[in-house]
Order: C-alpha cells, then sequence, then structure tokens
C-alpha cells in the first residue's frame, strides 16, 4: 500500500545505488582521495560498470541502461558523480594540471 501511494503522489519507485570510494587504511594517504590519478581511476571503474552485459530472461542482454533512473526521457541514465565536473571525459581530465 506504501508503494502505490508512493508512486501514485510522487511517481514510479526506483532504488538509489551508491559507491564510497576511500583511500586504503594505511598507504600512502596524501590527506586527500580528490587526486587526478585517483580521479581518473574512478573514471575507468564507472566505464567498466557501463560496459556490463549480462544475459535477461528474455534470451538477450541486459545492461546498466535497462536497469538505471531515467527521470527525464531521452537524457539517459542519472549519475551524480564529482566527474560531471569534467562532463565524464578522460581528455578533460588527463588535461587538468591543478590536481596532483
Amino acid at each position: 500500500m506504501d508503494k502505490a501511494y508512493f508512486d501514485e503522489h510522487f511517481g514510479p519507485f526506483y532504488r538509489i545505488n551508491m559507491m564510497i570510494i576511500t583511500q586504503t587504511p594505511g598507504g600512502n594517504n596524501t590527506g586527500t582521495i580528490l587526486t587526478q590519478p585517483n580521479l581518473i581511476a574512478v573514471l575507468e571503474l564507472m566505464q567498466r560498470i557501463e560496459a556490463i552485459v549480462v544475459p535477461n530472461m528474455e534470451g538477450g542482454n541486459g545492461t546498466l541502461d535497462d536497469l538505471c533512473n531515467k527521470p527525464v526521457p531521452g537524457l539517459g541514465c542519472m549519475v551524480q558523480s564529482i566527474l560531471e565536473f569534467w562532463q565524464e571525459d578522460l581528455a578533460l581530465l588527463q588535461a587538468l594540471h591543478l590536481i596532483s
């Protein structure tokens, strides 16, 4: 009943998934995780996740695009990430010289 009420008043229900990135304990921590190499590694991880293809029950394949929240039709999955500052573009991230 709660889900039906939510869907009726606020739109279809969706789940939010989060990935939290931390530094390795005891490693050579610089005090911030926001370094260029770390951001590049996170971008590469996101790209690998987005490229995952699994078989579905209909005999075809499924991807993240089949499961993600798309609140605005035609604009793809809703992803919130600090990498949006660089349009999730590896070349822009690599060209940045302010982060070491």
